[in-house]
């Protein structure tokens, strides 16, 4: 049972509305299609499937891409594709664990959807609000909406979604121990996507039926479903499905006592699911290691890994998972020699566990006399509630006599164990404050060459207006006063010097731009966009979204500089025709874009690493940024993210 509740509530989150694998070409063709597109409508389109592709293997960036989706539907004032942006926040949050916030904006969602009648969005709504119930243990609420969305899949004739629903319930069953049921279930799945080919969700639900088997004690049959599915995981290079393969394969491994073997799929399946970043998997996979090193007796291991399970559980509010790591962590503390502790662990398992039984009773016995509404079914009701209740108050009794059997001794342990956390807490002090006087000095020495450059330009700028424009000047009118003599040389001289004293000025402001002194930068950043496009043949543009930004005027002076840094490397090297600037700003993400259209370079050739380029770098490094290069020959887009958290940290 405790291997069968964590396989079983992982692989359902995966089965869901989006069935799109992920590979590098259509990532990079949704960058390209973006640095093309003008359009708003489609640019959002965009936005969201590369939501969608992120989502698996890289979540955090798929919420950042949704976070674009969010803002620039919101600014179009475009009603379904904001409706849609929330949907993807509650996907993505889910899969980064946080069930209840997805849960939250689910119900949210569900209330637009529901108003205006969209039955073909809420086929999926009800889904994931009921995989959601399922994740947090709320096994009626969650059968409750899987039975909703299916029966509007089949009122509308929507096969896919019947079968993501098909085996959801499939998956409840396996959970209530009806192994049988659930195989049922399974198969019919299983032969809708042998017939149609679907080979992503087809390595899913092989994973579920080999579940089933090895729950039946059919070892091998769930051993053959297992490697069929990692096959086409491994074919397809789906790293989700590879990991939930690897897992089982090892599971089996592990009944076989073939104990290296299962610990080498463990480790490969945890190392996929910590670069993925989804959290009740993870879970799944320390609980995994800590139950096979608690079977081989290293209880050090054991104990580490248990351990991070119990936290992540914690963290993402799975009771169920929380109830196992505090059970397991007994028996390590019980060969520990440790009675207390493990008696402590086994009893907050245990009362957990026995909690969410009691919920799930309560839950079933109400949605029974709803649909039956009988005399009887009220009293055996209550009749089960005085038992329950009844059984409390004994077990509170047994509870407050051996609580205060083991206080003395839980006091004295307890004042041990304080005594211990506070010289490590002292120790981990003055590492953290010798670790923030060397950041501090780094910090110190690159704002001490950036604000020495912008002195230089400052002087520079001002030898450029004060010394060369003013002898220019002083030659135009001494020519000037010769212009009697009707000379066309002097004439073609004077037109000359003006030239120079426009260039002469334009480089005077292009060091220290009077904008950014007078004003902030974005007035700044689009005024040298409008200079430059003046002075030079590419078409350059400046856009801003999002929220006013409020920065100190070291940090707006450094944006600048990246950007006038990153346009005038397009201007030289680039060969462009156009040339696009954006900032934009979303809670606390500064986001900044220069992209062209020009020949690209290539990003892996050390050659190209250049002055200005390590320039940029260097201010980058002080704003404590984030930069993205994609250059090719459609042209080149760099993308640098800054949190303005970070930037407050100093």
């Amino acid at each position: 049972m405790k291997t069968k509740t964590h396989s079983v509530l992982t692989i359902l989150i995966l089965i869901s509305y989006w069935s799109i694998a992920q590979t590098n070409s259509i990532i990079d063709s949704l960058k390209q299609q973006l640095l093309i597109e003008t359009s708003s409508v489609k640019k959002c389109s965009i936005y969201n499937n590369l939501v969608r592709n992120y989502i698996h293997n890289s979540p955090k960036l798929s919420l950042q891409y949704n976070d674009s989706l969010s803002a620039l539907s919101m600014k179009i004032k475009h009603e379904e594709l904001h409706l849609l942006s929330m949907y993807n926040y509650s996907v993505v949050y889910r899969v980064l664990g946080d069930t209840p916030q997805a849960l939250s904006i689910l119900m949210d969602y569900k209330k637009a959807v529901e108003k205006k009648k969209d039955t073909g969005n809420l086929i999926p709504t009800y889904y994931q609000i009921g995989v959601s119930h399922m994740a947090l243990d709320n096994k009626v609420k969650a059968v409750d909406y899987l039975l909703k969305s299916l029966e509007l899949s089949e009122l509308t004739n929507a096969k896919d979604r019947a079968l993501i629903n098909l085996n959801a319930l499939g998956a409840i069953y396996d959970q209530m121990g009806q192994y049988e049921k659930a195989l049922s279930y399974y198969k019919k799945v299983e032969a809708s996507y042998l017939e149609t080919g679907n080979l992503h969700d087809l390595g899913l639900i092989y994973n579920n039926i080999g579940i089933a088997y090895k729950n039946l004690d059919s070892l091998n049959l769930a051993l053959n479903y297992f490697q069929k599915g990692y096959d086409i995981s491994k074919d397809g290079n789906d790293l989700t499905v590879k990991s939930f393969q690897l897992r089982n394969i090892g599971l089996i491994k592990q009944s076989e006592q073939k104990y290296n073997e299962a610990e080498q799929n463990f480790i490969e399946a945890l190392n996929i699911r910590k670069d993925i970043g989804e959290q009740l998997p993870l879970c799944g996979s320390y609980y995994d290691l800590g139950n096979l090193y608690l079977q081989l007796k290293n209880t050090e291991k054991a104990k580490f890994n248990l351990e991070k399970s119990l936290q992540i559980s914690r963290n993402i509010k799975s009771a169920n998972n929380e109830a196992l790591s505090l059970i397991a962590l007994s028996q390590v503390y019980e060969k520990l020699g440790n009675i207390n502790k493990a008696y402590e662990f086994y009893k907050m398992g245990k009362v957990l566990n026995d909690s969410l039984q009691n919920n799930d009773l309560k839950e079933k016995v109400n949605k029974l006399d709803k649909q039956y509404q009988t005399v009887k079914k009220d009293k055996e009701l209550a009749k089960q509630e005085l038992e329950i209740k009844e059984k409390e108050v004994q077990i509170q009794k047994k509870r407050t006599q051996i609580n205060y059997m083991i206080g003395v001794a839980g006091f004295l342990l307890v004042s041990s164990i304080l005594l211990w956390f506070l010289l490590k807490q002292r120790q981990k002090r003055k590492n953290q404050e010798i670790l923030a006087l060397k950041r501090e000095h780094q910090v110190k020495t690159l704002e001490s060459l950036i604000e020495g450059e912008e002195k230089e330009r400052l002087r520079l700028a001002k030898e450029l207006h004060d010394g060369v424009n003013g002898d220019l000047s002083a030659i135009k009118y001494k020519l000037t006063s010769l212009l009697e003599l009707n000379n066309n040389v002097i004439k073609e001289a004077i037109s000359m010097i003006d030239d120079s004293c426009t260039q002469v000025r334009a480089i005077s402001h292009n060091l220290v731009p009077p904008t950014l002194e007078s004003f902030n930068l974005i007035e700044a950043t689009d005024a040298f966009c409008q200079n430059m496009d003046e002075l030079s043949e590419p078409k350059i543009t400046f856009q801003f979204l999002g929220d006013t930004i409020n920065l100190d005027k070291k940090v707006e002076v450094n944006i600048y500089r990246i950007i006038q840094e990153l346009v005038n490397n397009s201007l030289k090297h680039a060969n462009s025709t156009e040339i696009n600037v954006q900032i934009s700003f979303h809670n606390t993400q500064i986001q900044i874009t220069v992209e062209d259209n020009g020949q690209g370079y290539n990003t892996t050739n050390s050659n190209v690493t250049g002055i200005g380029l390590k320039n940029i770098q260097s201010r980058i490094d002080y704003l404590k940024a984030e930069k993205d290069v994609v250059s090719n020959k459609n042209g080149t887009s760099y993308t640098i993210e800054i949190d303005i958290n970070k930037l407050n940290e100093d």
